[in-house]
């Protein structure tokens, strides 16, 4: 099940406004949630849920802890959870249905390391993703695995990059590949504004039926958090 989140002291904060863990949002395909709180330092806890297509319940996320010394980053831990179809779309009339299901776990403990060389605090987190296609009834499917790294910085940098792309190889006859981009930012060297950016693109070939190159914007979405 979900990781229980430590709940700290803060005051707590929603993107879109009032959206929970338990259900995808109307308006967006994620909801970022967290807490704010200054004593000692200042610490923001952000954990965004990343929601099934079709099963609104069903979501995977990322849990973000930082820790702050002025402007200065004093620790910076993420963990992950939980699998959800990012993706889940018919591709051609009835013949050709294809899926991207994206899982997050945490790697060890979750927590960071400073590197004395760039100040930055870097922790890592493992993304799996499944690519797969149901042609006529029979699928093939691409498992892509990858430990992503996220790290902040001075002046409140903070950046999260979980892209890959993979193919099932030479095969000319019938294959799959994916792309996937997932970033996240934070802007104008401000922990209040952040960037999320998703997209997906899958190659379905099989010859000499198709060969499908449908791409796919999940959310490009800069969102502010404040004190409620």
């Amino acid at each position: 099940g979900p990781l229980s989140l430590r709940r700290l002291d803060g005051t707590p904060f929603s993107f879109p406004s009032g959206c929970t863990a338990e259900k995808k949002p109307d308006s967006e395909a994620f909801c970022a949630l967290g807490t704010l709180s200054y004593t000692p330092g200042f610490n923001v806890n952000i954990t965004v849920y990343l929601f099934d297509v079709k099963e609104t319940t069903k979501s995977t996320h990322f849990h973000i802890e930082m820790a702050l010394n002025g402007s200065q980053p004093a620790g910076l831990n993420i963990t992950g959870g939980g699998c959800a179809n990012v993706v889940d779309k018919e591709l051609a009339r009835g013949i050709l249905e294809g899926t991207v299901e994206l899982c997050t776990q945490t790697v060890g403990d979750g927590r960071g390391k400073f590197d004395e060389k760039t100040g930055n605090w870097n922790a890592e987190v493992e993304i799996k993703a499944t690519a797969a296609a149901s042609i006529f009834g029979e699928s093939i499917s691409l498992p892509v695995n990858k430990v992503v790294q996220a790290h902040i910085g001075p002046n409140y940098d903070f950046g999260l990059d979980a892209s890959f792309q993979k193919s099932t190889g030479d095969d000319r006859k019938k294959g799959i590949a994916i792309f996937f981009d997932l970033t996240m930012n934070t802007k104008d060297h401000s922990l209040s504004t952040w960037e999320l950016v998703g997209a997906a693109g899958l190659h379905v070939w099989w010859h000499p039926l198709f060969d499908e190159k449908p791409e796919f914007d999940l959310f490009h979405k800069n969102f502010t958090i404040s004190r409620r």
